[in-house]
């Protein structure tokens, strides 16, 4: 009897030993919109519930929306599990956002990080408030990861500049960053990202992510949005939200000057439905 019990438990510990360790792969591509904070707060929730060794963000993104990336940075930063961004190619605008979150950046030669200010849709600079709002999320993010906080400002703010950084508790003259001057904004190349220390490594492929990491024989678990979330992340991309703004008011505003009611009424109150509850969709299908 004895026998047998040590033989089970020194399987059991085999079994452990070579048990095969587990990476999750999750894409952010395309516009930040607000159907991806549901999508990475699931993946996140189930990988701290599944011990995983990592959650890896493959990203390439122009950016999008700033309140769907404050609320993907504060489920990375509530995160257990560890999270690398994989910038493959960009992470602009609220990308940049996204990336700094995350305890370790990687990115491909010719990648860029960066240019981060406030626009609304017609590409014009949000207020001051906005301004100031978004470089101090940027410069928290930042200084919570151990990253360069005047660099993360200078992506959101043009009005600053500097001469010198403390870099690895050295004082550095910055002569090669175009937006150290006022008037410029801070995007980095894959060089500069990793010279500034925003950036931890350079890596061309996922695989050689997962070397640098220590898990070249990981499994991988790729990760794609359920029906709910593809739908929010439609109804929410800035283009259709605004059309179905556009579409329910006007809709409405005929079916006023009209007598009775018609297709016209019908129409708009479903826009302005759809462009309302978008953000509900998700979190009740799930």
């Amino acid at each position: 009897m004895k026998r047998t019990i040590f033989f089970v438990f020194l399987l059991g510990l085999v079994t452990m030993g070579t048990a095969r360790q587990v990476v999750y792969r999750v894409p952010i591509q395309g516009t930040i919109d607000l159907g991806l904070p549901p999508f990475l707060e699931r993946v996140l929730e189930k990988a701290d519930a599944d011990g995983a060794a990592a959650v890896v963000f493959d990203i390439d993104t122009f950016g999008g929306r700033v309140d769907a990336a404050t609320q993907i940075k504060d489920a990375i930063l509530s995160a257990e599990v560890p999270t690398i961004a994989f910038i493959n190619r960009r992470a602009i605008s609220a990308g940049s956002l996204i990336s700094l979150s995350c305890e370790k950046i990687f990115m491909t030669g010719g990648a860029t990080i960066g240019a981060a200010t406030a626009v609304d849709l017609s590409g014009k600079k949000g207020s001051e408030k906005v301004i100031s709002y978004m470089r101090e999320e940027m410069a928290s993010t930042a200084e919570k990861r151990g990253r360069n906080t005047e660099i993360a400002k200078g992506m959101v703010d043009e009005e600053l500049s500097f001469t010198h950084l403390v870099i690895d508790g050295d004082s550095v003259e910055v002569t090669d960053l175009e937006g150290r001057k006022e008037g410029k904004l801070i995007t980095l190349t894959t060089e500069l990202a990793l010279k500034y220390k925003i950036a931890d490594r350079k890596a061309e492929t996922f695989d050689e992510v997962l070397d640098i990491l220590g898990y070249p024989d990981a499994e991988v678990l790729e990760f794609r949005e359920n029906w709910s979330e593809k739908l929010v992340r439609f109804l929410t991309n800035p283009v259709v939200a605004s059309l179905l703004t556009t579409f329910g008011f006007l809709g409405i505003l005929f079916e006023l000057q009209s007598p009775g009611w018609g297709l016209p009424g019908t129409v708009g109150l479903i826009c302005l439905g759809l462009s309302l509850s978008a953000s509900y969709i998700a979190e009740l299908a799930t």
